[in-house]
């Protein structure tokens, strides 16, 4: 057997720029954090509201069956809201899963803005599920997801927000608030909340990205290059009841592009992990967040988040993570108190129009959050975008030839 010691070559120089990579902007988010926090007016947290902790209400589940007798497209919805009978404006949060995923891995994140007076609907993504990969492994599928799910996705969301529209008056007391929406996913489910917020495909981006060498070394990229498997066609599924979007480690870079995300007009907060394997946070979210061009946007890179929630894996592939020496991951409620806060204000104040929730999502907050903590978060908002942009020019220009 022949090595091809100039492909070897090549393979470690762009491991190590991708090492480089995630360590220089890294830093430099948390440069560009600890900067806007300076600049802010100082803010006593302590002496706030603290929406890390869970609200007034208490909160119920419940599981409808749904058929959308259009796409002849079964699947079930798990909805998450305040106890008992509406009496009052209530906002509804749509949460799209992740692929091999199912709605009630985020029933936690539910509860807590359910305890805040949120209605949430979590879809199941037939297709692109659990399910989908237990079929998979059972031999009675071929793909790990069915591409198609690119586009029945986002139409997942629209439809269940027709649903909760047809139900309202009969199930809710009429008190769903359905023509303000937020959106929000995770993974795949990032792919879909930014999706139906109105960014678009773009088939000629996505082409050249698949064909680059070492293009693996994106994981999301082997997911994102299926899209060409669909008709070469303007997909637009922009829902205008849609008002925010609240996307945790989106694949997107190559799928939608400049062009794509350019297009995107409400709200948007973008969370990364610098753990992430699979939707690589230099690779995607950091890289992207220069790109959205709505006034209102915000990226929140989170040390040591890995992607998945491991509180929710299997007890034996928890104990095989924690037997890896020199591996030290945050604990699930630390995460938990990044997420929950930073999503409930982001709602707040887009969705519920509640100006009080606009100090936690200044960068401040984060180093308030971060005190203490050995994986820290850093947020960062269009003031940095500028910054961020430069710094990802001169990099490339340095080091990828």
């Amino acid at each position: 057997m022949q090595i091809d010691v100039t492909k070897v070559q090549r393979l470690a120089r762009a491991i190590n720029i991708v090492l480089k990579a995630t360590t220089v902007f890294t830093e430099k988010v948390a440069q560009l954090s600890l900067e806007e926090a300076k600049k802010a007016s100082e803010i006593n947290f302590t002496a706030m509201t603290d929406p890390r902790q869970p609200g007034p209400q208490q909160v119920e589940q419940m599981r409808l069956d749904l058929t959308d007798s259009r796409r002849q497209r079964e699947l079930y919805l798990i909805i998450v809201k305040p106890k008992g009978q509406l009496t009052q404006k209530t906002p509804v949060i749509v949460f799209s899963h992740g692929l091999a995923s199912r709605p009630e891995d985020f029933v936690r994140q539910a509860e807590h803005l359910a305890s805040y007076g949120y209605l949430v609907a979590m879809p199941q993504h037939p297709g692109s599920d659990t399910l989908q990969v237990q079929n998979l492994l059972a031999g009675l599928s071929r793909m790990v997801f069915d591409s198609n799910e690119f586009v029945n996705r986002p139409l997942d969301i629209s439809f269940v927000i027709d649903e909760l529209q047809r139900r309202n008056a009969r199930e809710f007391q009429g008190q769903l608030d359905v023509d303000n929406v937020g959106v929000g996913g995770h993974s795949f489910g990032g792919y879909t909340a930014l999706a139906v917020g109105g960014a678009t495909i773009d088939f000629e981006n996505l082409q050249r990205d698949c064909q680059r060498r070492l293009a693996f070394l994106n994981v999301s990229l082997l997911l994102q290059c299926r899209a060409l498997d669909l008709p070469r066609e303007e997909y637009n599924f922009r829902d205008p009841r849609i008002k925010a979007i609240f996307a945790v480690n989106p694949f997107n870079w190559s799928i939608f592009g400049a062009k794509g995300l350019a297009k995107i007009e409400i709200p948007t907060f973008v969370a990364a992990g610098t753990y992430d394997p699979a939707t690589p946070a230099i690779f995607e979210q950091v890289r992207s967040f220069p790109l959205l061009n709505t006034e209102n946007k915000y990226l929140a890179l989170i040390e040591g988040q890995a992607h998945v929630d491991f509180s929710v894996l299997d007890a034996g592939i928890n104990e095989a993570i924690e037997s890896v020496a020199d591996l030290t991951l945050p604990a699930p409620y630390v995460i938990d108190s990044y997420a929950h806060s930073l999503s409930l204000a982001f709602f707040e104040v887009y969705i519920r129009k509640n100006p009080g929730y606009k100090p936690f999502l200044q960068a401040a907050y984060s180093q308030y959050l971060s005190q203490g903590q050995e994986f820290r978060c850093f947020l960062i908002t269009r003031a940095s975008s500028a910054a961020l942009e430069q710094l990802i020019e001169d990099f490339t220009a340095q080091n990828v030839r």
